[in-house]
């Protein structure tokens, strides 16, 4: 009996194991067939996939293409053909003082005969003759002078000359990293204009020139510039006018790397009025101070970190009398963004004139202010 017993219970046992395995059987068969199923699908949008990205190629090409034409056509600027359209409209000034002489450069600004130059190539003169580079030589005449811009005008007899005034650009429009050329007459080479080529290194920038006086949106390149260049032509790829060189930053005396130009900007606002007045009045606002930063902020407690800070006022001046006072930060004019004097001074020069009347914004401890100012007219 316990024999008979204990043959069932292995016969349950085995038909048990049997069931299991039967249904591990179709278990893992389904789950082959899942994945084979898997399988398929990933292969089917792997070949979608490649098929995207060949289309995806084709489109990378064209781009790649256009982009290569876009740097062709940059570097195909052609500086020689430029030197060769401008250099006649371009002529050696020769100043001559009561003790001796000087030289620079300057360039024809419209058919009537007047020439764009530097203040200081004609400043003390008594005479002045522009030469040009087949050898033609008219005697000049002093139009007009701004020594706050340093632009000058003469103007000259164009009987029997072959005039070709320059076009002048928009400097507004140039970019840092962009090439500009200067054609000029470094150390008075007669006869033999010198073409040297650079880049934008910065705009906006505001120069201090020997007298104590700043000239606000000036060009910083690096093109050569050397003693004989002041007055040259800055020019773009266009062979268009976008400065007028005036300015090395030098230990030795020589060219070191820096040069600065005026700006277009300031030559379309000074030099007609050069021409038909003879002299420049610049806008005033009558205030001093510093520039304001993160550690000047923090220092006298300010609640902003950029601006102008008001340090001093002109009594009876046009800040003044608008309501303006020590300890202000000048942030806007006109609704233009004021970080710094360079911005302050750049947007009196360029968009104003002694008579206007500025919105002015300032901070004045946790108040914001506008004032409506006046502008005067610079003390000379």
């Amino acid at each position: 009996m316990r024999e008979r017993g204990f043959s069932k219970t292995v016969t349950v046992i085995l038909f048990l194991l049997l069931i299991g395995l039967v249904f591990s059987y179709y278990q893992l068969y389904g789950e082959y067939t899942s994945l084979v199923k898997k399988v398929d699908e990933l292969s089917g949008s792997l070949s979608n996939l490649s098929e995207k990205l060949r289309g995806d190629s084709t489109t990378t090409v064209v781009v790649t293409t256009t982009y290569t034409a876009i740097q062709s056509d940059v570097r195909s600027v052609n500086w020689g053909e430029i030197y060769e359209r401008v250099k006649e409209s371009v002529v050696l000034i020769e100043t001559v003082g009561r003790v001796g002489g000087s030289t620079g450069t300057g360039f024809l600004y419209d058919t009537n005969g007047h020439i764009i130059t530097n203040f200081h190539v004609v400043d003390g003169g008594q005479r002045y003759y522009a030469r040009f580079i087949d050898g033609a030589l008219r005697e000049a005449r002093l139009i007009g002078g701004d020594r706050y811009t340093d632009l000058a005008v003469l103007r000259i007899d164009v009987t029997r000359l072959n005039v070709r005034p320059l076009n002048i650009g928009d400097s507004d429009e140039l970019r840092i990293g962009e090439e500009v050329a200067v054609v000029g007459n470094p150390y008075g080479l007669e006869l033999s204009w010198s073409l040297s080529i650079g880049i934008v290194n910065q705009k906006k920038r505001l120069y201090t020139v020997e007298g104590g006086y700043s000239i606000p949106d000036m060009i910083q390149i690096d093109a050569a510039v050397n003693p004989g260049n002041s007055g040259s032509p800055l020019l773009n790829s266009k062979g268009e006018v976008v400065g007028v060189v005036n300015a090395i930053r030098s230990e030795s005396g020589g060219f070191e790397g820096i040069g600065y130009a005026i700006s277009a900007s300031v030559v379309k606002r000074v030099v007609p009025v050069l021409i038909e007045r003879g002299s420049y009045q610049h806008s005033w606002l009558g205030v001093s101070g510093v520039n304001v930063d993160a550690r000047i902020s923090e220092s006298r407690g300010l609640s902003v970190s950029y601006g102008f800070l008001v340090e001093s006022v002109v009594s009876g001046g046009p800040a003044e009398t608008a309501g303006i006072r020590r300890g202000d930060v000048i942030t806007e004019l006109n609704r233009m963004k004021i970080q710094s004097l360079a911005d302050l001074l750049s947007y009196l020069l360029v968009n104003t004139k002694p008579g206007d009347v500025v919105e002015v914004r300032v901070f004045r401890g946790n108040q914001t202010l506008t004032f409506n100012v006046v502008l005067g007219i610079r003390p000379r």
